[in-house]
């Protein structure tokens, strides 16, 4: 066990918004040979975000830096108010609506110090509110739950950076599920994680540690989808089925399950029951997100409206040469004959290999387009 220090969150130096990295000041209660002159020491750790005054107790070993001086490296935080002044402190800062200093006074002498295992309690709205009169009951609640958001997110985050997780995706769940988040996190590990911005793999370290089988339908959902989004990732709008399927099999491979055998039967039923899955019945089944599903659709019907409104448009021959004398470039072949695409309207299709001069073709016809709406006299 290394070094206990108790004190109050003084300020943030740097903080590291994704990883919840932060070096930050440290006011101690009980004077250190480490502290500066303003009664601080400096820590470092992966912390959730407090206020100016939160009384914490930190562990840690310290570090000593050739260019910063004396560092203690976090190993564990807690909200801990060690003695009725920091008590009352905390209280007092602005930060709960209805509490003066007075009322701060009189809360800590009568529920006692330690007021963050007070506000845990189920009955603590009731007790407070029932000893400090002064109090109305809408500020004692606002006071309990704020208390019990600030331990609740605390241990909502260092239970997901145990399996690599993330504040972002610890402030996602918390916003979504409240106190209940870290409940909701072990009961469906894939689901409430991979919707806030865990990925699969952080998913599965917790559900493994949690107790879930490989073959857990819940889990088999999110390795389809997981493999989904790698094909799509790789430009793939959609996949076909035992594409999906062997590439399911590289995402468990990969996995806090390796070794275990999940029957490809497993892996098409849940595609079938997936709302945000369509599958394309055809020789090769294809296999498309709901999401790019429609996207493609949607594509296909303005592909076809263009079509449908396609007409013969005027077009001057000289245009080609003018628009060649204005890119510096000449056209041969296949090359001049892409000119037609700008004969009509709708839609034209320019193809070729790599280096084939697509791109260059693209910027001399669109010269060539300039050039019908002459802007100041300036055809092109």
């Amino acid at each position: 066990m290394g070094i206990q220090v108790m004190g109050s969150y003084d300020k943030t130096i740097f903080r590291d918004e994704k990883s919840a990295s932060t070096i930050f000041s440290f006011k101690t209660k009980e004077p250190l040979k480490e502290q500066n002159r303003y009664g601080c020491i400096v820590c470092i750790g992966k912390i959730p975000v407090y206020e100016k005054g939160m009384p914490l107790l930190v562990e840690g070993d310290w570090k000593i830096s050739k260019e910063y001086g004396p560092q203690l490296l976090l190993t564990r935080i807690r909200e801990y108010s060690w003695s009725e002044t920091a008590a009352i402190e905390y209280l007092a800062t602005g930060n709960f609506k209805g509490i003066s200093y007075a009322t701060s006074r009189e809360l800590v002498a009568k529920m006692g110090p330690d007021i963050f295992q007070i506000a845990m309690q189920p009955s603590a709205a009731k007790r407070i509110s029932r000893c400090v009169r002064s109090l109305s009951e809408k500020n004692v609640m606002r006071l309990c739950e704020t208390i019990k958001a600030t331990v609740h997110q605390r241990e909502l985050f260092e239970y997901l950076v145990r399996y690599g997780g993330t504040w972002v995706a610890a402030e996602r769940l918390f916003k979504e599920y409240g106190v209940q988040a870290l409940m909701q996190l072990r009961q469906t590990p894939y689901a409430a994680g991979m919707r806030h911005g865990l990925d699969f793999y952080t998913c599965d370290r917790i559900a493994k540690a949690e107790g879930f089988h490989a073959a857990n339908g819940e889990r088999i959902a999110a390795v389809i989808k997981t493999a989904m989004r790698k094909l799509n990732s790789a430009g793939h709008v959609y996949a076909l089925q035992n594409q999906l399927c062997r590439t399911a099999y590289e995402v468990m491979k990969r996995s806090s399950f390796p070794k275990e055998d999940i029957p490809s039967s497993l892996l098409v039923s849940a595609m079938v029951k997936d709302k945000d899955i369509v599958i394309e019945e055809d020789i090769e089944n294809r296999v498309y997100t709901e999401f790019l599903y429609e996207a493609e659709r949607n594509v296909a019907k303005q592909v076809q409206r263009l079509i449908h409104a396609q007409r013969h448009l005027p077009f001057q021959e000289n245009l080609i040469t003018y628009a060649e004398d204005k890119c510096n470039r000449k056209f041969q072949g296949q090359q001049r004959k892409s000119f037609d695409l700008i004969r009509n309207s709708g839609i034209g299709i320019l193809t070729g290999g790599p280096g084939t001069g697509k791109t260059t073709c693209a910027k001399i016809l669109a010269k060539a387009v300039n050039c019908e709406h002459p802007v100041n006299g300036d055809p092109c």
